[in-house]
């Protein structure tokens, strides 16, 4: 089976070359440089699961559903500027959104209970970098 996305392609890219020149500025900025933003999310959620009591809550606090209202239209609109500037086809971006959110469920399901028990015991050790990594926890008794 072949997908032919060539004529949606054309009339994206056309659109492209006959929007605004901030319009286009816009979408190659976001392109490039909103990957970051994603970043920063990740971290913040990252930061807030740390301080969870249970080390359980830590992995899939990472995958907050939350989360997927922020981060769903902004990976909706990286796709579509991917095919906008014309470095993408609309196949490509489509598997990639599909691969990756399947992945990324099939990673939150297979990963919680080695990274639970990674974080307890990291919380245990009392080490001072192990506590800022995963967050306050039993320190270890001498």
């Amino acid at each position: 089976m072949t997908v032919d996305t060539s004529g949606l392609y054309r009339d994206i890219t056309d659109s492209a070359r006959s929007a605004p020149g901030w319009v286009q500025s816009a979408f190659e900025a976001w392109t490039e440089y909103g990957l970051v933003l994603f970043g920063l999310l990740f971290i913040a959620v990252w930061w807030r699961a740390r301080t969870q009591d249970g080390p359980r809550a830590v992995a899939p606090a990472l995958a907050v559903h939350r989360l997927a209202l922020l981060t769903v239209p902004p990976a909706l609109l990286m796709a579509f500027s991917r095919v906008f500037v014309g470095v993408h086809y609309p196949h490509d971006v489509g598997v990639g959104l599909l691969l990756g959110g399947s992945l990324a469920a099939l990673f939150v399901l297979a990963l919680t209970g080695p990274i639970s028990t990674i974080t307890a015991a990291m919380r245990a050790s009392g080490g001072r970098a192990a506590v800022r990594f995963t967050g306050p926890g039993p320190a270890r008794q001498p």
